[in-house]
């Protein structure tokens, strides 16, 4: 196994303390621990339900990791909830790697069904584990990696997100949702040197309201600048923070190297483009070695996938597939046909009771490891994490009714826990 040597590897031990595999990068366990020292699993590894508890374990931790399990009988990766640390496998030379650059060691094997001029410049996306290499395949997050057969394994979602006697108590939920992610974010800050950017938005808003009572051990609040709407959202960010005494810490525009671009794109496995894209000089003025807490995932708590008025239709392909982005270009009645049995190959392997949320799980099991894992892999200078990329916290969030989450009742309920005066200020 190789490793960045800025990539904290900590060894998973059974209870006997024996070795069985090593964790990468940031993980923490229930309530906010964060793993300092190893993981231990509750049972030795010569008991007969201890890959039953071992999956139990991996799937309770968050961050932005990855586990590497490997004992006389089994062999494993495990990744974060939604493989923020990235994954990629090559079956016939049996590599995994967390980019394609990375994977690759022969010349690239273009996959005929992209243009991967349409990729890099955003016009198309990949998903469904494609890569832009035809023999490489993106992992799917929540599943193992079985590394003696290079087959994936579902080992979360095995209970139902969604109560089946009425909807649930929103009030109870957001409390919930409210109380872990404070727990999450104190966890990083107490442990770590970290800065969380704050915009107009929701989601970062979110995680500075659950950090305010560890908001002083916070290295630095930035925001980057380099349009209009940025600079909108820096002016209400400064309010926002000034309104609970903090200092916004600005990065402004500035001219990127030639060949900035390139490279961002080589260590993205040119897996895509993002519109951030435009702020990378910015961003790479952001503190060094610092964790950067991010907030993408709690878009789920305003249903993002879905649209207004198709919140209690029923399952369309697609609208599934549009989401996804693939094969954009080419039209929804197209693309369609074209992915509708890869996308039926992954919707077969998900549990009954998951199924009425596929929207919400098909971007967290495809989209964020293509969209976000790949683009924050490609900061050497610094570490960015997401607080929310947490199973408990994603599952506490699908339970509630995509409709509710639309008009925006989950955001205002669990930022009235965690601190309500910040409702007063317009999102952005």
């Amino acid at each position: 196994m190789h490793h960045g040597a800025a990539l904290r590897i900590l060894p998973v031990v059974d209870a006997l303390g024996d070795v069985v595999g090593y964790i990468l990068g940031y993980a923490q366990n229930l309530g906010g621990k964060v793993v300092k020292e190893r993981f231990s699993v509750s049972l030795d590894q010569a008991h007969s339900d201890f890959e039953r508890e071992l999956s139990r374990s991996m799937a309770q931790l968050a961050g932005r990791y990855l586990v590497v399990i490997v004992t006389g009988s089994i062999s494993r990766v495990y990744g974060d909830p939604v493989l923020d640390l990235p994954v990629l496998i090559d079956a016939r030379s049996r590599k995994v790697a967390s980019s394609l650059g990375l994977i690759l060691d022969r010349p690239i094997q273009p996959d005929t069904d992209f243009r991967a001029r349409l990729i890099l410049s955003g016009q198309e996306n990949l998903s469904l584990q494609r890569t832009l290499d035809v023999d490489v395949r993106r992992a799917v997050s929540n599943h193992y990696l079985d590394l003696a057969s290079f087959t994936f394994h579902r080992y979360w979602l095995d209970a139902p997100l969604n109560d089946p006697n009425g909807d649930p108590d929103l009030d109870q939920v957001s409390r919930d949702i409210a109380e872990r992610l404070s727990q999450n974010v104190a966890g990083w800050i107490n442990e770590f040197t970290c800065s969380l950017p704050v915009t107009g938005g929701r989601d970062s808003r979110i995680i500075l309201a659950a950090a305010l009572p560890v908001a002083d051990k916070v290295n630095e609040f930035p925001c980057h600048r380099f349009h209009n709407p940025s600079r909108k959202d820096a002016k209400a960010a400064k309010q926002i923070l000034k309104s609970v005494n903090l200092t916004l810490k600005q990065h402004f525009k500035k001219a990127s190297e030639p060949t900035t671009l390139r490279d961002m794109r080589l260590k993205m496995g040119w897996s895509g483009f993002r519109g951030e894209l435009a702020a990378l000089s910015m961003i790479k003025d952001y503190p060094k070695d610092n964790l950067i807490l991010r907030g993408n995932i709690l878009e789920l708590m305003r249903a993002n996938q879905w649209r207004t008025d198709n919140t209690e239709k029923p399952f369309n392909y697609t609208h599934a597939i549009r989401r996804l982005g693939i094969s954009a270009s080419k039209g929804a009645a197209v693309s369609t046909r074209q992915w509708q049995r890869d996308y039926d190959a992954w919707l077969d392997g998900l549990p009954e009771s998951a199924r009425a949320n596929a929207y919400d799980i098909a971007w967290l099991e495809h989209s964020l490891p293509n969209y976000q894992g790949a683009y924050i892999n490609g900061f050497e200078h610094m570490t960015m994490l997401n607080p929310f990329n947490d199973r408990y916290l994603i599952s506490k969030t699908l339970s509630i009714p995509p409709k509710t989450r639309k008009q925006g009742k989950l955001v205002q309920a669990v930022l009235k826990h965690l601190y309500s005066p910040f409702l007063e200020f317009p999102f952005s």
